[in-house]
């Protein structure tokens, strides 16, 4: 049961670091890498999202503890393969729609051709 935690938890602090003083955020350098140089109301947003993806992540690592130390076994399954998962996509295919609208001087492609983008890009 600790592996869900440990996931949530890792990936909280690979977005979270990137939001200490100095440091450009996650989702900003994925953004640049695909549209380059970003507005400034753009790169706010960008760190806000990164923001909120931290917490999110911080979130599901405490609820996938408290599922872990007091749910049966059907409930931590359910949750940590399924249900954490339909989350995740929400969170991603929700924040689409919010983009176009708070960003709306942006151009925006659809949003599997925005996916594809996205992933292509290599941070290292």
């Amino acid at each position: 049961r600790i592996p869900p935690v440990i996931i949530a938890w890792s990936m909280a602090w690979i977005f979270g670091q990137t939001l200490l003083p100095g440091r450009i955020a996650l989702i900003s350098q994925i953004v640049e890498r695909v549209r380059g140089q970003l507005p400034v109301n753009t790169a706010r947003y960008c760190r806000r999202l990164t923001w909120v993806w931290t917490i999110f992540l911080l979130l599901m690592g405490v609820e996938c503890a408290m599922l872990g130390l007091f749910a049966s076994d059907f409930w931590w399954s359910l949750f940590t393969n399924c249900i954490n998962y339909g989350l995740i996509t929400f969170l991603f295919v929700i924040e689409f729609p919010i983009r176009r609208l708070l960003l709306g001087d942006l151009e925006h492609p659809p949003f599997f051709e925005s996916l594809r983008s996205y992933l292509r890009v290599d941070l290292r």
